[in-house]
């Protein structure tokens, strides 16, 4: 059981669930991940994460429960009760819950928890212990199951009216540049998501990613269409 303060970080992902400890060991500011994350696939259905996060709890923290929760997940939230307005990597069972419901249901009691969508808080890890540390201006993309991407000004999110969805830009209009493309976003148009993320290009080959060779002409091809994306 960790020493002192410590929080459970949450990766809920279109593929995959990282669950970590993050605590401070002694009186200084630093944060540190005890022991190994819990990595599992992502269940179709929330609740099937509350006895798998119980056990991990009873096992890391002696069923203590934690100070808090620090949780991104691919999708939109919005509102007081953090509700996932918008995830079309996850199934319908997670669409329009209330993270902070599914919080204190895993948890088994009430927990404080802090929501935010996945690449904004990757991004926040790059800046500033990671590439992004010196600059002023950061804008960070990941190409996973799906696309997303954030931009930071001076240290904060920059905020818009609407969601950031740099995966949904249309590059290719019309489908004149991409025979046989996974659905896309609009008939007839291909976004970015769909020609080069994990979930696009197992649709359109009917295999996943990883099974393919390293030396398949297809890196090449989704080179060329993350870098139109990317420009």
């Amino acid at each position: 059981m960790p020493q002192s303060r410590w929080f459970l970080g949450l990766d809920i992902g279109g593929s995959r669930v990282r669950v970590g400890v993050i605590a401070q060991r002694d009186s200084s500011s630093q944060w540190h991940l005890l022991g190994e994350p819990l990595i599992i696939p992502t269940p179709p259905d929330p609740a099937e994460l509350t006895p798998v996060l119980q056990s991990f709890l009873a096992k890391q923290g002696g069923g203590v429960l934690p100070e808090g929760i620090v949780g991104g997940i691919a999708g939109r939230i919005e509102g007081h009760e953090q509700v996932l307005a918008f995830a079309p990597r996850l199934t319908p069972a997670w669409h329009g819950k209330s993270l902070q419901r599914l919080a204190k249901e895993w948890m088994g009691g009430e927990v404080a928890a802090r929501w935010f969508n996945d690449t904004m808080l990757v991004g926040l890890g790059e800046l500033y212990h990671g590439a992004g540390a010196t600059s002023g201006i950061v804008a960070y993309l990941t190409i996973s199951t799906g696309v997303g991407g954030c931009r930071f000004v001076d240290g904060q999110i920059e905020t818009y009216e609407g969601s950031f969805e740099p995966g949904h830009i249309i590059i290719d209009a019309g489908g004149a540049l991409c025979e046989g493309c996974a659905p896309c976003a609009l008939d007839g148009e291909c976004d970015w998501e769909a020609m080069v993320s994990g979930s696009g290009v197992a649709a359109r080959y009917s295999k996943p990613p990883e099974t393919i060779p390293s030396d398949d002409p297809l890196w090449e091809e989704l080179a060329r269409w993350t870098a139109v994306g990317v420009q």
